[in-house]
């Protein structure tokens, strides 16, 4: 059976970066084990069965989704093996939920908030009683930093989640009872938001009350999602490890898929260092960093080096290295590679160019170079990434 083609439905939230993510992390694995055959299917909050939609045969199911969607069932009552990208339905029998471990994350959290020592720690959070996993692990901070001798508090952002509504980002004249919580907090504050969407709109809402980020309210998130590093300040994070994640889920789920044995337990996943930032550490700089990524953004395509970059912004290659990857999570090198890659993307998209025009377009004269560059980056030929797009 190992040689025959294993058909997984991957079920992801439509629109969201870690489905993005997560599903690259999938197609390494598939790289790996060429008869994996991913079906990638998306849903939106209140969806019905995404697999309902879309009749599929398949012997296994890779999941991102919470409690809140009944529809979930219906795959295990189907006898599909399912895999669930969180912990919020932990302990559900038929699905194994594979997460990121809660008590090393809070190691991390706090060791960076006792580098700051706050006189206030505090959490924010949405809907709780929708996502169990979220609402654990913003109560485990808080028990965990009292016990740490910090006086902690919680707060609860109602109503549509940031992510998903993204003007409540940066609207946040009317977010009167986030406004009243900050206001209230004991300066100097740390408040740590389940997402980086979260604290965004915590910087948005602290500019609002004229509150100076980091050193009246230091503001951490979690996910590096772009939304933490391409505005200002630069958010620090707890990175998600999405990638990690997904591939993990799909090993996990094709073994057990192979030994058809009882449900394997759940599985926790080490965090990834924080990535500090303007948001709660002071630095120099930052704005010579923001230079070269727009210069990156505006001139991966024309040919732009990490070495002419430096020159531009003025900075040693091990500076500018070291203090881009800070803020950005990934060094100019591969930044550069990445934005050629999304433009490749755009193009093989929407656009009746060829692939050697597209990669032309990106800065490969030769089309069997740029193919090779492609392939290494995404799993799939352009060829392929456009039939599947189509």
């Amino acid at each position: 059976m190992a040689d025959n083609p294993i058909p997984i439905a991957v079920i992801l939230p439509a629109g969201q970066e870690f489905s993005s993510r997560l599903m690259t992390g999938v197609n390494h694995y598939r790289d790996e084990f060429p008869w994996i055959e991913p079906i990638e299917l998306h849903y939106r909050d209140g969806d019905d069965d995404p697999m309902g939609k879309v009749p599929i045969d398949v012997l296994g199911a890779l999941l991102w989704v919470d409690r809140s969607s009944d529809w979930t069932r219906n795959i295990v009552q189907q006898g599909i093996k399912a895999i669930n990208c969180c912990f919020d339905w932990r302990g559900e029998r038929g699905i194994v939920s594979l997460g990121i471990d809660v008590d090393a994350s809070c190691d991390l959290v706090l060791s960076h908030v006792a580098s700051i020592a706050p006189r206030q720690f505090a959490v924010v959070g949405v809907n709780f009683s929708k996502r169990p996993h979220s609402a654990a692990l913003c109560q485990r901070l808080v028990t965990r930093a009292a016990e740490d001798g910090w006086p902690a508090r919680t707060h609860e952002i109602q109503g549509i989640h940031p992510d998903e509504q993204r003007s409540r980002m940066t609207e946040v004249d009317g977010e009167s009872e986030l406004l009243g919580f900050l206001n209230d907090l004991n300066k100097p504050a740390f408040v740590w938001c389940e997402n980086d969407h979260v604290a965004r709109m915590v910087c948005n809402a602290a500019e609002h009350l004229r509150l100076k980020v980091p050193q009246q309210i230091a503001i951490m998130g979690s996910g590096d999602y772009r939304v933490a590093s391409h505005y200002s300040p630069a958010l620090s994070t707890l990175p998600r490890p999405a990638e990690e994640m997904g591939y993990a889920a799909a090993k996990l789920l094709h073994k057990w898929i192979l030994q058809n044995g009882p449900q394997p337990p759940d599985v926790e996943i080490a965090p990834r260092p924080i990535l500090m930032r303007q948001s709660t550490v002071d630095s120099t700089n930052w704005e010579k960093i923001r230079q070269a990524r727009e210069l990156i953004e505006s001139e991966a395509c024309l040919g732009i080096t990490v070495e002419r970059i430096c020159r531009r912004v003025e900075l040693s290659k091990v500076t500018f290295t070291k203090r881009y990857t800070t803020l950005y999570g990934v060094t100019p090198g591969a930044d550069i590679s990445n934005v050629k890659i999304e433009t490749a993307k755009q193009l093989l998209q929407d656009s009746n160019q060829s692939v050697a025009q597209v990669g032309n377009t990106i800065g490969f004269s030769e089309q069997s170079k740029f193919s090779k560059f492609f392939k290494r980056q995404t799993g799939l030929t352009p060829t392929q990434y456009r039939r599947s797009v189509q």
